[in-house]
């Protein structure tokens, strides 16, 4: 339990310092918050749609100073490895207004949840 915590104490930290050291705003710091202007929804893998994977994947993303997903860091996962990376593989693509702090365009962070779920006919 213990070599358990510290990993996640190390990977925490490193996380944190990840976001600080890019000179990111926080989200509720923007005088003028990102838009999104371009979507691109995540494939379901048809591996866990045969298996009826479902779940949610909360994902932290920068958004850079001209509208780009430059990271995407996993908060939650879903609990399945293959849906949490075609969660990443599509917010990547998303383009975005950037966010501005007093006018000036600036990096910012938002948090993105990304719903799996099967739908019946």
């Amino acid at each position: 339990m213990k070599k358990f915590a510290l990993v996640f104490l190390i990977i925490f930290l490193r996380t944190l310092i990840i976001f600080a050291d890019q000179g990111v705003v926080p989200f509720d710091e923007l005088t003028q918050k990102p838009q999104l202007i371009k979507q691109v929804n995540p494939q379901y893998p048809e591996q866990a749609r045969q298996n009826n994977w479902t779940g949610l994947t909360i994902i932290k993303i920068i958004i850079s100073k001209s509208g780009k997903v430059t990271q995407c860091l996993i908060q939650k996962s879903s609990g399945y490895r293959i849906l949490d990376q075609a969660a990443i593989q599509a917010i990547g693509q998303w383009e975005f207004t950037p966010g501005k702090k007093n006018g000036k365009t600036v990096k910012t962070a938002v948090t993105v949840p990304i719903v799996f779920r099967i739908k019946t006919p």
